[in-house]
């Protein structure tokens, strides 16, 4: 579809056919649905209908009977902990953190992407399924910590980090 829409010259269309800003588009989308999530959350936990763990620390939170210690607090899932320190914070700072969560990776839906894909055209498959390694590689900190461990980088590269810059697609154009 991209190569036809270059060929009949419509970049501006070709553009948002690429699959990079695709993705990118998706993430941006996912992202927002998250962070109005967030502020629906918030809303429910203020107006109590709804509970982090089994209620009871949330409730003393809320009414205004915190403990001296925050031990139970730290007795939580750390999800659960961070959940609840977040949403004490006003709602209009709420949104705000929100606004900085990274975009999420959508590795699954990448993954049923890349599979209905590979009947298609399987070595654009492959392709993409090597940009999904490096993707996951660069998110879990492999490269710097291959380059901070002193771990000799092939001869190709002059460094790890410098490498990653050249083969990872860290903002695709819009």
């Amino acid at each position: 579809a991209q190569d036809m829409a270059l060929k009949r010259g419509s970049k501006s269309l070709a553009q948002y056919i690429d699959l990079d800003v695709q993705l990118l588009l998706m993430k941006r989308r996912v992202g927002t649905e998250r962070n109005h999530t967030l502020v629906k959350v918030w809303k429910l936990l203020h107006l109590g209908r709804a509970s982090v763990g089994d209620g009871a620390y949330w409730q003393r939170m809320v009414v205004g009977k915190r403990l001296g210690t925050d031990t139970e607090l730290h007795r939580m899932e750390l999800s659960d902990e961070a959940l609840v320190q977040t949403m004490l914070l006003p709602l209009a700072l709420v949104g705000h953190v929100a606004s900085f969560l990274p975009l999420p990776m959508l590795y699954e839906k990448r993954i049923d992407m890349l599979s209905r894909r590979c009947r298609l055209s399987p070595d654009s498959t492959i392709s993409r399924a090597l940009d999904l390694i490096d993707d996951v590689l660069e998110n879990i900190g492999f490269v710097k910590a291959c380059d901070s461990s002193g771990t000799i980088a092939p001869p190709s590269f002059n460094t790890w980090v410098s490498k990653a810059s050249d083969c990872f697609i860290v903002n695709p154009p819009v």
